[in-house]
């Protein structure tokens, strides 16, 4: 037990050692320079993406750009990025990057929702400037098709005329250049339309309201559009990206550092290694050369051992045979004290008809006398008959005398009583005959070993064998419809002998044993049960063991049940028992229809 705790100790002081070389080479590898310089491409993506995003921007507002594609498209890429870098974060897991990288999502998010806006205010501006024109003509087309009454009416359409155009030139100018000075220029125009509004007919009228809503729109929507555009232009993306390389690149490098201490360590402590490998391959050695010197000093003890071995091996030897010599007395006695109750219920079974038989003979012999007597004045009696010199008075005699016999066997009934003792005497032989038959089919010596069997004749055949033990109790057979088995007979009877013989005593007098047979497959079930005292819990273990036995001493040799299980694991099957005390017993045998070839033993095998 020492030397396995030694052993333990040393192997558990091992398994350290390694672990905290591999925990400081694993440091010294904790720096993935791939998933920086990833990080850093990443950054410098971002940062080309968020100036051409801005360019794109100047571009959709002075129209470069036809449609707003160029405007959203950088969002999904930018998105992706902020993925790879979530999980690169994750992976540092560092507190110092998460401020960083939620201060530069919230910038994106930021811009993303302020690009939304200049889209929608700028497309509203862009219908307005593009419809300015359209009105303007359409102004312009109703002055021409009017028809002035007065030359005051001429001069006062031509002087809209003059205006609309200078509100579309001026208009278009601010747009291009947003000062002051033209959006003044602008509102005048529009203020001076709306003021002379009502001068000009309804047609007139309305066209100038819808040019003047447009030019209001264009000063509105470029108000707006330029308070998004500088919004834009005061999101710190591109700080927030810097900000966020820098705290990269301030992680990598504190990781950096740890990695060179750990590497420092890891010389350090590869030293050490290095000084404990040379004391164990020093101690190894010793070792050695001990173990060298105590194989010098067992191959000497060697030559002696074989011929310990030898002489231990044949008292081993001899030890077994005696062991296999007590094992067979043992069983033989087993089988002796079943063949005791055996014989003794087949004399008491046989004597009953043989006492018909002796007696029979017996009055029989006695009849002998008359019936000699009748015979010998018979043939008397037909000598006289035949003979010429009979004297007639002699020969009335001797009639006289053979029907005084026959008149004697008449009365007596003698003839009638012969016959009755004859059959008596057959039906006796018959009944021992039965008896005979029936051993002969327990035994089935005149068959093969192993043959087809059918296991509801071996249990009638085994109740008429064990008749005289099971004479008190009540037998309730319940039989089915089973297929024949391939076994060696005599075995299964001595099995069904030895449960039945258990029943009967568990059960006692007027007990009730039950047998049942039922086909489960491919195998046939045979369950004995009796409502006996039952076994106790603790005892089932242990009642199929060999030698254990729960009779008084020199009533039982405990083989009874081993045997019985040793035959049925040679049949390829199995035995269970169910015991409850106060309640009984049940014993249920599981056997095969069909033998697997290796069951097949030869003879020698199959004998218990």
């Amino acid at each position: 037990m020492k030397k396995y705790f030694d052993s333990s100790w040393q192997f558990a002081l091992a398994l350290m050692l390694m672990g905290v070389l591999g925990f400081l080479y694993m440091k010294t590898r904790a720096v993935n320079i791939d998933q920086h310089n990833q990080i850093d491409n990443n950054l410098r993506v971002l940062k080309q993406l968020d100036a051409e995003w801005n360019l794109d921007v100047l571009r959709s507002k002075v129209e470069v750009n036809k449609n707003y594609d160029p405007v959203t498209s950088p969002q999904r890429t930018i998105l992706e990025i902020q993925g790879s870098l979530d999980e690169a974060a994750t992976s540092l897991d560092e507190e110092a990057l998460t401020p960083a990288l939620e201060g530069f999502k919230a910038a994106v998010a930021q811009k993303v929702d302020l690009v939304d806006a200049f889209k929608s205010q700028n497309s509203v501006l862009k219908n307005s400037l593009r419809f300015l024109p359209t009105a303007t003509a359409q102004l312009q087309q109703l002055i021409s098709e009017a028809k002035p009454a007065k030359p005051e009416q001429a001069r006062t359409l031509t002087d809209l005329n003059s205006r609309a155009t200078d509100l579309l030139t001026e208009t278009l100018k601010f747009n291009l250049i947003p000062d002051t000075i033209l959006r003044a220029r602008v509102e005048e125009l529009i203020a001076s339309l709306e003021a002379d509004q009502a001068k000009y007919p309804e047609a007139l009228a309305e066209q100038i309201s819808l040019l003047v809503s447009h030019g209001r729109t264009v000063l509105r929507q470029k108000e707006r559009e330029d308070a998004i555009l500088a919004d834009i232009a005061a999101v710190p993306t591109a700080q927030k990206n810097d900000q966020l390389g820098s705290t990269f690149g301030q992680v990598f490098d504190t990781k950096l550092r740890d990695q060179d201490s750990y590497r420092e360590y890891l010389i350090a402590y590869s030293g050490f290694l290095l000084l404990v490998l040379g004391y164990v391959g020093y101690k190894l050695f010793q070792t050695f050369r001990s173990v060298r010197e105590a194989n010098d000093s067992l191959r000497v003890a060697h030559d002696t051992l074989e011929q310990k071995v030898a002489e231990r091996t044949v008292d081993l030897s001899q030890a077994l045979d005696h062991l296999k010599e007590s094992e067979s007395q043992l069983i033989q006695s087993e089988k002796m004290a079943s063949l005791g109750q055996m014989v003794a219920g087949i004399t008491h079974e046989i004597n009953t008809p043989l006492a018909y038989v002796k007696s029979g003979l017996e009055i029989a012999h006695t009849r002998m006398n008359d019936i000699s007597e009748l015979v010998n004045e018979s043939v008397l009696l037909s000598s006289m008959l035949q003979s010429d010199n009979t004297d007639d008075e002699a020969l009335a005699h001797q009639f006289q005398r053979v029907s005084e016999i026959a008149t004697a066997f008449s009365e007596n009934e003698i003839i009638n009583e012969l016959a009755g003792l004859m059959k008596d005497g057959l039906y006796g032989i018959d009944q021992i005959s039965e008896i005979v038959v029936n051993l002969k089919n327990f035994s089935r010596l005149d068959r093969a070993m192993v043959s087809e069997f059918n296991v509801n004749d071996g249990l009638d055949s085994t109740l008429l064998i064990a008749k005289n033990l099971v004479k008190r109790q009540k037998i309730k057979k319940m039989y089915g419809d089973i297929q024949a088995i391939d076994c060696s007979p005599s075995q299964i009877n001595q099995v069904f002998l030895n449960l039945i013989t258990n029943a009967a005593h568990a059960a006692g007098e007027d007990g009730e044993i039950t047998l049942i047979t039922k086909q489960q497959n491919d195998h046939v079930k045979i369950v004995v049960m009796d409502n006996g005292k039952g076994i106790p819990e603790d005892l089932l273990p242990k009642i199929f063991d060999p030698f254990f036995t729960t009779k008084k001493v020199g009533e039982g040799t405990g083989l009874g049940l081993s045997i019985v299980q040793r035959i049925i694991k040679e049949h390829g099957g199995e035995i269970t028992v169910h015991s409850n005390v106060g309640v009984g017993s049940k014993f249920t045998v599981l056997l095969p229809i069909s033998m697997a070839e290796d069951e097949r033993t030869p003879e020698e095998a199959l004998v218990a």
